[in-house]
């Protein structure tokens, strides 16, 4: 066989292989986790059994976006916010006295270091306020909230609880008071664009899947997506502890329709669905579970029907830690939650029959981390660019 044929072959080996393994849609869709409040110690008292640092949440390659949880404060110790991050991280920031109740803003160079490495692994980090302690009371209120914000973890300068550790934006959850949110996503939106144009910086909510949200909106005046719904990059629309969880299924699916069709009418609007990972993490049907993910096909339904519904939000990662549904179901694994929902959405052609999705080959996202490549390996599970160097092989023993 000449070179010049020997050279199509391969080529042709090659290309085929590319198109098999090109990054599908499915790699568009993100997974976000929360991570901070440990929820996994409401099972287990044993410490080795609680929630993983930051850098091993974020070097799971089934997440895209961490949300730290959270500020719980807007006026606690020296009027500056309060920091909760459970058994992660209990040290006041210096000058800060602890009060014997109540929050305090707290110094965090674990945290901090982590926080970097995510970054490094292309991974966002951004930080959860939901202020649990008392209402912001007046539109001033919030205005200094958000630049407090911006000061302590984004672009600011001031008493930084992960020191020079910049965060890539806010997660607002509101679930005290409804005055002042407005003037919080205003003056936060402005110091973003404001900031270094070299880093973007982004705003999401987390509203209850009920529409319209008690204090988010839309529709009632003086709420944040009644007035600045221009000003969020997306909303986690939570479905757990309420009415509208797949527990209703048709509830479940009118409220996606209704809050997909509301965020259609500004462009850059995304929607995530939130989720709980674990069945204690919600109430009682919230959760489900891979075989009802599988015989409903959820997630074919949410891609193909729901444009600018963009993926899934799971409270949270200790939960999700904890959680694997399938067993030592392939080649002894032990996937997660987040792990099924990963290969769900690279495979909607899964047998309806079955309990999990049985496919030992999760294709790569756009950040590879160094984990997952290893960790195929590990598994006994071959990567598919092994086969085509196979493949190659044989053709090449053929032609000479």
């Amino acid at each position: 066989m000449s070179n010049h044929l020997v050279s199509v072959v391969l080529a042709s080996v090659l290309v085929s292989f590319a198109l098999a393994h090109a990054p599908s849609s499915a790699n568009a869709q993100k997974l976000v986790a929360f991570w901070g409040q440990n929820q996994v110690g409401n099972l287990y008292a044993e410490p080795t059994m609680w929630e993983r640092p930051l850098i091993d949440v974020c070097k799971d390659n089934s997440y895209d976006i961490i949300h730290i949880a959270y500020v719980n404060s807007h006026k606690a110790v020296n009027n500056m916010p309060g920091l909760d991050l459970s058994f992660h991280c209990q040290t006041p920031f210096p000058g800060y006295n602890r009060p014997t109740n109540g929050p305090v803003l707290l110094r965090c160079p674990d945290v901090e270091a982590d926080i970097k490495a995510c970054q490094q692994l292309g991974k966002k980090v951004m930080i959860v306020v939901e202020e649990s302690q008392q209402a912001v009371a007046t539109d001033a209120d919030g205005i200094k909230f958000a630049t407090d914000i911006w000061n302590l973890f984004l672009g600011g300068q001031g008493d930084r609880p992960f020191g020079s550790a910049v965060l890539d934006g806010v997660d607002l959850h509101i679930k005290v008071g409804v005055t002042g949110y407005s003037a919080f996503v205003t003056q936060l939106r402005s110091l973003m664009d404001a900031g270094s144009s070299s880093k973007a910086y982004y705003l999401s909510g987390t509203p209850s899947c009920e529409f319209p949200d008690g204090y988010f909106g839309p529709t009632w005046a003086g709420l944040p997506l009644t007035d600045v719904p221009d000003k969020f990059d997306y909303l986690s629309i939570s479905t757990i502890g309420s009415q509208c969880s797949y527990r209703n299924k048709d509830l479940f699916w009118s409220r996606i329709n209704l809050w997909t069709n509301w965020a259609k009418a500004y462009s850059k609007l995304d929607v995530v669905l939130g989720l709980p990972s674990y069945p204690n993490a919600g109430a009682v049907g919230d959760y489900i579970d891979p075989p009802t993910l599988i015989q409903d096909k959820v997630l074919p339904v949410l891609q193909q029907n729901f444009s600018n519904l963009v993926g899934i939000s799971l409270w949270d990662a200790s939960y999700d830690e904890a959680n694997h549904p399938c067993g030592n179901d392939v080649q002894g694994q032990q996937r997660t939650y987040s792990d099924v929902l990963r290969v769900l959405y690279a495979n909607s052609n899964v047998d309806v029959n079955t309990t999990c999705p049985v496919v030992v080959y999760n294709p790569p996202k756009d950040n590879p981390d160094t984990r997952s490549q290893v960790s195929s390996a590990s598994r006994g599970v071959v990567p598919p660019f092994s086969y085509a160097l196979v493949a190659v092989f044989y053709v090449m023993m053929f032609c000479f």
